[in-house]
């Protein structure tokens, strides 16, 4: 990124990743970054937002902060291409916000930043290595402090902006009163699941196989072993992990033939093998827990962190689009 109107000369500094998006310490951390998927050089400016500018290389890193950490091909073209609108919108809004904090008289001392070099030093060893960190993200210690200074300065405003959103028990309550319908949770019943995957094109050959051994499992559970281990050895379902324990299940979550069977079972029997279109199924079924209207106190914390986070939200939307009326957004193609 490039701030022309708060520095003596041009400079260049890398952008933080997305909130909630970045590894460790989100503000003061630099990794290596991937460019071999961006069909621009890493230095070609790609998006101004007033006296901002930012590079390729600031792009792919949002890119990197919004593909899920662990995923496969996220050095796929592609992939990375289905990101991208969302990495320029997020360093649309950061420039924004930046912008806000200034217009707002929002300073960082010295202290701070001072503060932030130091942890990455330590993080990366010693000063050696965090400069050469630096020098291969094309960045001085200048350019990095005044990156500290920027992300820091929107980190306040938005804390500011969140202490300024406090919901009353009173409010709260009229909200809960007035949306009763979003407050009646149906029935549910603890179950476990034990599933035998059939793939479309068996034959009925594979069919009969599938059939007799979830008809041996189902014998073995009869006879008093372990649903939690027959789950894990055999089950093909996403809960296998947790010996098939699918926790408490809402009516209506279920397919039909499943639904039927585990809320028409009595506590802590088992049901015969199911057919479904997916495979062959056997359901533990346990406590059973009523329909019913959540009262206000077990929903009012949650109901208070949901309508803040809300509010919060808005308000940031709200500051985006006043900011947008005032600097322009531009990008490069």
């Amino acid at each position: 990124m490039v701030f022309r109107n708060c520095l003596k000369k041009t400079e260049d500094i890398i952008s933080d990743f997305p909130c909630g998006a970045a590894p460790r310490l989100l503000i003061i951390c630099l990794f290596v970054l991937i460019f071999a998927a961006s069909a621009y050089p890493a230095n070609r400016v790609v998006l101004t937002v007033g006296d901002v500018r930012f590079r390729e290389l600031d792009v792919q890193k949002a890119i990197d902060a919004f593909i899920p950490r662990g995923g496969f091909h996220r050095n796929n073209p592609e992939v990375r291409k289905k990101y991208r609108g969302k990495a320029v919108k997020y360093l649309i809004e950061k420039a924004l916000l930046y912008y806000r904090a200034r217009e707002d008289g929002i300073t960082v001392n010295e202290e701070a930043v001072n503060s932030v070099v130091k942890a990455n030093i330590k993080v990366f060893g010693s000063r050696e290595k965090f400069l050469k960190v630096l020098k291969k993200n094309e960045m001085n210690p200048d350019d990095f402090r005044l990156r500290i200074r920027i992300n820091l300065m929107v980190r306040r405003l938005v804390n500011m902006l969140r202490e300024k959103i406090s919901l009353t028990d009173g409010e709260l309550k009229a909200y809960y009163e007035k949306n009763l319908g979003k407050f009646r949770r149906p029935e549910s019943r603890h179950i476990r699941h034990i599933f035998i995957k059939v793939e479309p094109d068996a034959s009925g050959k594979e069919i009969k196989e599938k059939r007799r051994l979830a008809e041996r499992l189902l014998k073995e559970l009869k006879g008093g072993a372990d649903f939690y281990d027959i789950a894990y050895k055999y089950s093909e379902g996403p809960y296998r992990v947790k010996g098939g324990d699918m926790g408490f299940i809402h009516r209506g979550r279920l397919a039909p033939e499943l639904e039927k069977a585990a809320f028409g079972l009595k506590d802590g029997d088992l049901s015969p093998v199911i057919r479904s279109i997916y495979g062959f199924h056997i359901i533990w079924a346990g406590e059973k827990k009523k329909g019913g209207l959540v009262t206000f106190d077990g929903i009012k914390e949650k109901l208070k962190k949901e309508l803040e986070e809300k509010r919060f939200q808005e308000a940031k939307e709200d500051i985006i689009a006043e900011m947008k009326k005032k600097i322009a957004v531009q990008v490069v193609n």
